[in-house]
């Protein structure tokens, strides 16, 4: 029978493997604030004008989520627990992304019969859905803006959200 202190040897050899005591991505630049908050800034889920040092409101829940206060990070903005909010807990953001995945199941053709087509002051033609939700009709009129700027000028006059 070995001894103990060879036991506890053995042990303590069998975790300190070598990826264990290199520091992880020692020579990547961290991220500044300022860039950590125009990630946060970028997020359709969260409110923008609710977005303080270490606080964010989600759009799909309503909540008020604190971001990470670590004492070895020494600064405001980081998105960790957002992150896990927002992908894991967060009942309004699983259920748009079902809605999501079941529309694209069922629809095979781009063709949608519940839109509307809407003529605006440009006389530029654009479908415009019924949304299910804010957020919904956020990324909608986010991704129009950047592929059309005359057609989202006339859409945002028209554009609907249902009556849940």
């Amino acid at each position: 029978m070995p001894k103990a202190s060879s036991r506890t040897t053995q042990a303590t050899s069998k975790l300190q493997s070598p990826w264990l005591s290199q520091r992880p991505h020692k020579n990547r630049k961290r991220r500044t604030a300022e860039e950590r908050y125009q990630d946060l800034c970028n997020d359709p889920w969260i409110v923008t004008k609710s977005i303080n040092d270490y606080e964010v409101c989600c759009y799909g829940c309503n909540k008020t989520i604190s971001l990470e206060r670590t004492p070895g990070k020494s600064g405001p903005f980081y998105d960790t627990l957002w992150k896990k909010h927002r992908d894991l807990w967060c009942h309004g953001v699983r259920k748009w992304r079902e809605e999501q995945e079941r529309i694209a199941r069922q629809s095979t053709d781009t063709s949608d019969p519940e839109s509307e087509t809407s003529t605006g002051s440009s006389g530029v033609g654009v479908n415009v859905p019924q949304f299910q939700s804010r957020v919904d009709m956020l990324i909608f009129l986010m991704k129009l803006d950047m592929e059309n700027p005359a057609a989202f000028e006339s859409l945002t006059v028209h554009a609907k959200v249902a009556k849940s």
